[in-house]
């Protein structure tokens, strides 16, 4: 992403706050920098300033708090005599008036009592310090502030001062990525706290009285019911009537559309009310503002487990793109822990014991169940072939087998074929929709949990198939000996 895109998005931002009041927040997309984690704060969406929290365990009397906060276009530091970072938190809530109803968004909860105000900060030390006007006249401080932190003194460098641009740079470069990212949460439908919300279990369908947003879950789709079409504003995926998915923004539904996954706003003056999946109404108040979510484990646990990455930009010529990437043990712990009832392996034919081979190639044993036996494209080392067990209907469950080079079934580790809840059979036949749900449900989380060092949490829930008593294979595998190493809670589930 270019500099001039991301101007694009600031002044676009600022054009749709410039008629309304100023609305100081507090964002949740929040920058961890070497022992820092630096928590911004919005003006109408823009970024004001940035509170930095020590996250080491301080030295003595270390500074622990940290203000930059951006006046007139330039940014100015302060600091704090107390280490409480909570009531260095009430601080900025109180200079900057923002509601109690930011307090959630805080890595620290502000305290009842905010600290006295701030002392200017931009040598180390606060301006009172007795070392201030001698580290103000060295010209490169850096070392002898860190000396004083190391023997516990009242000083701090935090090492966004040690970057090779100058620390206004960064800031500035931090705060675009900050907008950027809450603009695209927003544009991918639904704004930062109805995620933040979402996953943390505190918003509730149908809405409350005190709510101005609810969810609705749904595994299908939410269908217009009774109600204007044309009041209900939709910011998100449908399906039109042709069922394709189509994306949305800020247009009314139309007729035979099916809401997929979007924000809604009613906009007109009565309920609408929408069907979800033929068996729940959900009315939508006049006014009223409502999360419409799929229900698809990969993509509750894909945003959850979303991270902000920024790539390394240059100084002097600013280019940053910033990107989201997926913690791997958070999704794999997600996807693990919210895998339902098992019983669809019980349908899945049982994989033969052996294959046989006849000079290098195997012999597929029963073509009315089984597709040819073929090298595995990836993953399940080990293997020399698979075969998976189509299901008579296109994107349902399906078997995998994968054997060794003398067609012996592979039946522990990670070599060992595993079943997909979604079978990619008839590959170049199915719609595009099950090629995506095969590659959601099954093949990205394999891949995350390999990614963690978590297989097991995967291989629990996609166990390798020996309904036949076959013999345990491969022969070395901690399961094959005598003790097998059986992990009771793999996908670590509270």
């Amino acid at each position: 992403m270019t500099i001039l895109k991301f101007l694009a998005v600031l002044m676009s931002l600022t054009l749709t706050t410039m008629s309304v009041a100023s609305v100081r927040d507090v964002s949740t997309l929040h920058i961890t920098e070497t022992d820092w984690l630096f928590v911004p704060t919005t003006s109408d969406l823009a970024v004001e300033s940035f509170v930095a929290l020590r996250t080491s365990t301080p030295v003595g009397q270390n500074i622990t708090a940290v203000w930059y906060r951006k006046i007139d276009n330039v940014w100015a530091s302060y600091a704090w005599n107390t280490q409480d970072q909570s009531r260095a938190i009430a601080s900025v809530k109180l200079i900057l008036n923002l509601a109690d109803s930011t307090d959630h968004k805080w890595p620290v909860a502000p305290h009842s009592e905010a600290a006295e105000d701030p002392e200017k900060f931009e040598t180390g030390v606060i301006e009172s310090d007795p070392f201030a006007s001698m580290i103000s006249s060295i010209e490169e401080p850096e070392l002898f502030v860190q000396v004083l932190e190391d023997t516990g003194w009242r000083a701090a460098w935090p090492r966004v001062w040690s970057h090779p641009c100058a620390a206004t740079t960064v800031l500035d470069m931090w705060a675009v990525v900050v907008q950027v990212a809450e603009a695209e949460i927003t544009e991918n439908g639904g704004t930062n706290e109805i995620i933040e919300e979402f996953f943390a279990g505190s918003v509730a369908a149908p809405c409350g009285p005190d709510s101005y947003v609810c969810l609705i879950e749904m595994l299908s789709g939410a269908v217009l019911q009774t109600g204007d079409p044309t009041s209900l504003i939709i910011d998100g995926v449908v399906k039109n009537s042709d069922d394709e998915l189509v994306l949305v923004r800020g247009a009314a539904i139309a007729e035979g559309q099916t809401i997929i996954h979007a924000l809604v706003a009613n906009t007109g003056s009565d309920t609408v009310t929408l069907l979800v999946d033929d068996t729940t109404t959900v009315n939508v108040p006049p006014g009223a503002v409502m999360a419409v979510a799929n229900t698809s484990t990969y993509h509750t646990c894909h945003r959850k487990c979303r991270r902000l990455v920024w790539d390394i930009y240059i100084c002097h010529n600013p280019t940053i793109a910033p990107r989201w990437v997926v913690d791997s043990k958070c999704f794999c712990k997600c996807w693990g822990c919210a895998q339902g009832d098992p019983g669809w392996l019980d349908n899945l034919p049982d994989c033969p014991c052996q294959i046989t081979v006849n000079n290098g190639n195997p012999v597929n044993p029963d073509p009315d169940v089984w597709e040819d036996p073929s090298p595995p494209s990836c993953c399940h080392p080990g293997a020399a072939w698979c075969m998976r067990g189509c299901p008579s209907v296109d994107g349902d469950p399906g078997q995998q087998c994968c054997y060794d080079a003398n067609g012996q079934l592979i039946t522990e580790g990670e070599g060992g074929g595993t079943p997909d809840i979604v079978a990619p059979c008839n590959w170049l036949g199915i719609p595009w929709w099950d090629a995506w749900n095969h590659l959601y449900e099954d093949v990205e989380p394999y891949n995350y949990c390999k990614s963690a060092g978590m297989l097991d949490c995967y291989l629990k829930h996609r166990p390798p198939n020996n309904g036949n008593g076959c013999n345990c294979n491969p022969p070395a595998h901690p399961n094959c000996g005598p003790d097998p190493v059986i992990p009771q809670n793999p996908c670590n589930c509270n």
